[in-house]
This record gives C-alpha cells, structure tokens and sequence, in this order.
C-alpha cells in the first residue's frame, strides 16, 4: 500500500539512451569510448539490479544490463581494438556476473509488501475486525471493491484465514528463494487451479464449499503473476 517505487521506466529509457549512444560513437570511430559507454550502461543495469528493490525493479535492472550487453555484441565484431585492450574489457564485465543475492532480496521485498498490504487492508476487512477509522481508511483505497469484500464475506471466517493464507505466501517465497539457484528446466511448475475456479459455475459451486477460498484465491492470483514475470 502506497509504496513508493523509483521511476521505473526512466531508467529503462535512460538505459537505451546509453545504449544507442555505444552505437554512435562507435560509428563515429571512437571504438574506445563506445566500449567504456556499453561496459557503464552494464554497470548502471548491475547497480539496479543489487539496490534491494522490488522485483519490477530487478527485472527492469536485468533489461538495462541486458542493453549495455547487446550493444558489445553488436560491436565487439567489428571492433579494430586490439586483443590485448578487448581482454581488458573481459576482465571489467567478469564483476557483473548474476548475483543470486539480488534476486533473494527482490523476492523477500516483494514477501514483505504482501504481507504489510494483507495485514493493514485485506485482514480486517475479511476478519470483521476493521475499527470505523480503518474502515474510513481503506475504503478510500480500495472504492466500490470495498463493499463488495465487507457486505459479502467480512467476519465469515470459513471463507478466510488470514494465518494459513500467509504461510501459503511464507512458503511459496522460500521457494522461490531456493528456485533462485536451478536451472528453468528443474523449477517444479505449479498448479493454480484455485484462480480459474471462478470462471465456471461448478467452480463457483467447489468454492462455496472450500475452507479459506479467499485466501487460496488470493494466493493463486499472486503467484501466477509472480511465477509467470520471473520465469
């Protein structure tokens, strides 16, 4: 709630501003000066990248670093430097490695905000325990959807348990902390198969009955999202 993210696409901009300036001074015969502009634009993207930020922005790190890659490839073949000045260069990038560390803290921040966003808005209203100045509160954020949560499920605890719900998300983050050191092709994929159940009338009918369908919901929509953008 009310979080506060740097301007995202700013840096994305800025880093195929440096990108597209690697191509032209490269083009203007300052090989030098385009390899020192593409190796800047891979540091800028590594420093993003290990801020400690929000996924988005790890991932918007990743592309930045990812330009500044792309513009060595598109010159490091036309290049007239000599070997010894390309391993210099060799040496320089061999510090942007992935770092695992990164990605971890993104996962954790990402944890935290669900959890922080779960407790001062979704839990209260679910749970009926809102105070009149909470309720003021969010339903400012939350506008028409607020009446619809309150009226329909606030206080009907079968429907929502707001501790299994954030072990559900607690343990989904220890895996994907330990997802961080395999390969793609060993990361189990997961079933969402809560989320979908809506979309019927025999999944409607399957949620009526199910304990803590809110929550499975919400965990499932969550998730997706998060598994579908890293992976």
């Amino acid at each position: 709630l009310n979080t506060v993210l740097p301007p995202l696409n700013d840096l994305r901009t800025l880093g195929k501003i440096r990108s597209i300036k690697t191509i032209y001074l490269f083009r203007q015969g300052k090989e030098k000066e385009a390899f020192d502009q593409a190796v800047r634009t891979v540091r800028f993207g590594q420093m993003i990248k290990d801020s400690q930020g929000s996924l988005i922005q790890y991932l918007v790190g990743s592309a930045v670093k990812n330009l500044g890659l792309n513009s060595l490839r598109m010159i490091i073949s036309k290049t007239s430097l000599s070997p010894e000045t390309l391993k210099i260069y060799i040496q320089k990038l061999e510090e942007f490695k992935n770092n695992e560390e990164g990605l971890v803290k993104a996962f954790k921040v990402e944890y935290v905000t669900m959890m922080n966003s779960k407790e001062k808005i979704i839990d209260p209203i679910l749970t009926g325990k809102a105070t009149s100045e909470e309720r003021e509160k969010i339903k400012e954020n939350l506008g028409e959807d607020f009446g619809i949560l309150e009226t329909r499920l606030g206080g009907f605890n079968f429907y929502y348990k707001p501790n299994q719900t954030k072990r559900f998300h607690m343990e989904q983050t220890l895996a994907q902390v330990n997802n961080v050191k395999l390969d793609c092709g060993d990361i189990k994929q997961l079933d969402f198969k809560y989320m979908s159940l809506g979309d019927s009338g025999l999944g409607l009918i399957k949620l009526t009955f199910t304990e803590n369908a809110v929550g499975k919901v919400l965990f499932d929509t969550v998730a997706a999202s998060f598994h579908n953008l890293v992976y």
